[in-house]
């Protein structure tokens, strides 16, 4: 039962000064007890709702503080968890990996499609024209020692010095003949009417390099050294590397023109021979040289002998069919 209200309570004066200063939550308590039975002090201070905020916030229960014993025990229970021994590290989702992960991946494997595609096109040439026949590689001029050396040049400075020409040096790739030839040197290479010409590189419309490939015939302009080039020809490969190339041929016998300059032949016994224009020579399958037409004599002399020649700008007509003519 309520208690009848009063015109002057006392709790009215410790009311007034707990709503200046907030006591104790004993006093709180005490006058939010009286405050449901006065009727008179709810009347006298309905207008302070300060007062109601402050007994609500006093009598809130004060956070509880933890003992020194549940301190110690809190300290404990977080050393144990990060000792990896003891306990396992958390584990992300797999579903989370696999959100920031699959992108990356996705990524990877674009870049290494993209890299092996170039890697793959830059070892395959380009500008082929069909073959009809497959390639041969039956004629082993290697194994005879022989290699061919050409030079516009007319002395024998040329061999000499910086200039010097080493047969050693020269990259020939077995069972084939290399030849060298001097930087700046324009090369006609008459073959039949399905050769093919392949290269390293994208294009062939090089700054350094021009040619034509047009029934069978081969117009080089030499004038880089590291430019790749290569003429499929039949039973004959040719590859043309700067100005070194290398000869594979299963015909008969060769056929090369020289236009100027002069070929100097080192056979396996080491003796040198120079073949001048002009004429063609025929290398037959055997390894063997010989001049098809002897314009001029055939001369033999030690390995470090040498003697000015003089070039002729003729040029005699090659042979057609199962023969590779090729003109310096």
């Amino acid at each position: 039962m309520k208690q009848m209200p009063e015109k002057n309570c006392p709790h009215q004066t410790l009311m007034q000064e707990f709503l200046d200063s907030p006591k104790s939550p004993e006093l709180a308590a005490q006058l939010h007890k009286h405050m449901a039975e006065c009727e008179s002090c709810r009347q006298e201070f309905a207008g302070f709702q300060q007062l109601f905020q402050s007994l609500d916030r006093v009598l809130r229960p004060p956070p509880l503080q933890p003992t020194p014993q549940q301190i110690a025990n809190i300290k404990k229970t977080v050393v144990a968890k990060s000792d990896p021994k003891k306990t396992q590290s958390a584990q992300v989702p797999e579903n989370l990996v696999a959100f920031f992960f699959k992108p990356f991946a996705i990524a990877g494997l674009i870049l290494l499609t993209l890299g092996s595609f170039v890697f793959f096109k830059n070892q395959q040439g380009t500008g082929q024209l069909p073959v009809e026949q497959p390639l041969h590689a039956s004629l082993d001029l290697a194994q005879n020692s022989v290699s061919l050396i050409f030079s516009s040049s007319t002395t024998s400075s040329a061999f000499e010095g910086e200039n010097a020409i080493n047969v050693a040096e020269l990259k020939a790739i077995k069972p084939e003949t290399s030849y060298q030839l001097p930087k700046d040197c324009s090369i006609l290479l008459r073959s039949h009417e399905n050769s093919i010409l392949l290269s390293k590189k994208a294009k062939f419309a090089l700054t350094t390099t021009s040619f034509e490939l047009h029934n069978g015939e081969a117009h080089f302009k030499l004038s880089g050294p590291h430019q790749n080039f290569k003429l499929l020809a039949g039973p004959a490969e040719v590859s043309v590397i700067g100005t070194e190339f290398v000869i594979q041929n299963n015909d008969d016998q060769l056929t090369i023109t020289l236009i100027s300059g002069h070929i100097l032949v080192k056979t396996k016994s080491g003796a040198i021979q120079q073949l001048v224009t002009p004429g063609q020579i025929q290398v037959r399958s055997d390894g063997t040289f010989f001049d098809s037409q002897p314009s001029a004599p055939e001369q033999s002399f030690p390995d470090k002998t040498h003697e000015s020649v003089k070039p002729d700008n003729s040029k005699s007509s090659g042979d057609s069919g199962r023969k590779l003519e090729n003109s310096f």
